[in-house]
């Protein structure tokens, strides 16, 4: 982005659980940043079109000047549990307009935790202090607005799915989320399709028309990702990532991140601890 400058990170968490009685309410909003939410379960917010309730897998983006509201509904048996950034600058709002993304308003996305890689990549940046560190925040953003938009596509109203998919979503969605938090497990097509009772072909096809990626393709993806992080940030050997996140044996791991990331594991932990 050229005008990385004119984009300001403020506060931010990650899956933060609230007490049921806790309110956020800001009624003058927060002045210059944008409050943009992914939520993990029930929750009730002020939206344009007055107090509504969304569930798992719902964003709210929250407009600077905005009357800010959002807390816990009446009847839910926990508090809400969400990830959230305070963001400003007049970037963030252009990429919100380029992307089409609805501003105080609830839509979803089917991902409940799409946000926190891109927050957790953005917290590693600041306590680096590197280098370009505002681009690099920048570019974090974006790509996190960027895949915003495409599952609010692919699950929101932009997407129009067939009765199939609408049946089986929230079941493929609930598989992919444990892939996702749980890529170290050994996971096969055929453990994934009886879990949600489909046969193995029609859960890999309805799988892949949902998420534009096979369910291998997408545990191997998460396994790499869990993997550089490890890679990164501990002092582990490239066998013990290997198998600390679901690898059958090492040298299928280094192929795999070699062909994904485009240099061996341990040429990359070499490369990240020297940053």
């Amino acid at each position: 982005m050229d005008d990385n400058a004119q984009m300001s990170v403020g506060h931010f968490g990650i899956a933060t659980r609230h007490d049921p009685t806790w309110i956020f309410d800001r009624p003058q909003g927060l002045g210059r940043h944008h409050l943009i939410m992914c939520f993990r379960n029930p929750f009730a917010a002020l939206t344009l079109n007055g107090k509504e309730v969304g569930g798992a897998g719902d964003c709210l983006i929250n407009a600077p000047e905005f009357h800010m509201w959002h807390g816990t509904p009446p009847d839910a048996r926990e508090g809400f549990c969400n990830d959230w950034l305070h963001v400003g600058g007049e970037a963030v709002r252009r990429l919100i307009t380029h992307f089409k993304l609805p501003v105080n308003t609830i839509f979803h996305v089917g991902e409940k935790a799409l946000m926190a890689p891109f927050l957790t990549r953005i917290q590693r940046e600041l306590n680096a202090d590197e280098a370009f560190q505002a681009d690099a925040i920048a570019q974090q953003v974006e790509a996190m607005l960027l895949e915003m938009a495409r599952c609010r596509h692919q699950f929101g109203d932009g997407h129009q799915s067939s009765s199939a998919e609408r049946e089986w979503k929230n079941t493929l969605l609930a598989i992919r989320m444990s892939l996702q938090t749980k890529p170290e497990t050994r996971w096969t097509v055929a453990a994934m399709a009886r879990r949600a009772n489909l046969s193995q072909s029609r859960f890999a096809a309805l799988y892949t028309r949902l998420f534009g990626v096979s369910p291998m393709e997408d545990l191997i993806r998460q396994r790499i990702e869990r993997a550089k992080l490890l890679l990164a940030d501990t002092n582990m050997k490239t066998a013990e990532v290997a198998e600390a996140c679901g690898f059958s044996t090492v040298f299928f791991f280094s192929r795999m991140f070699k062909k994904r990331v485009g240099i061996p594991p341990a040429s990359f932990a070499r490369r990240e601890k020297i940053r």
